[in-house]
């Protein structure tokens, strides 16, 4: 049973856990600055002010964590994936730069390399 472990992704999904968190508590900073414009005179910048961006960071990031883990429960198990290809193809491409003359400018006819 525990043999299975080694094959999940836990570095990706505490990734995506901790993305989340920060995610959702990246919005106390907006809430900070907009309660401080709403009530300035009980919410300048003060420990008050902190204190609310704090409190509001770990809710709004605890939200989106929940929401993370709703999707992602566990993590998803390892799978390699191996591609093989048995043909080989060469393709040639070719470049070609036009250059655009300003108006009224003396176009001359291309040259041809020989």
């Amino acid at each position: 049973m525990f043999k299975h472990i080694m094959e999940l992704d836990f570095e990706g999904w505490l990734y995506g856990l901790v993305a989340a968190l920060i995610g959702g508590g990246a919005s106390a900073v907006s809430g900070g600055i907009a309660v401080t414009m709403i009530d300035p005179k009980d919410f300048g910048a003060s420990w008050k002010t902190i204190q609310l961006m704090g409190v509001t960071f770990l809710i709004s990031g605890m939200m989106n964590a929940f929401y993370y883990l709703k999707d992602s429960p566990v993590p998803k198990r390892i799978t390699e994936t191996t591609q093989t290809n048995t043909t080989s193809q060469v393709i040639e491409t070719k470049e070609t730069v036009k250059e655009i003359k300003p108006a009224g400018a003396i176009v001359e006819p291309p040259t041809t390399k020989s």
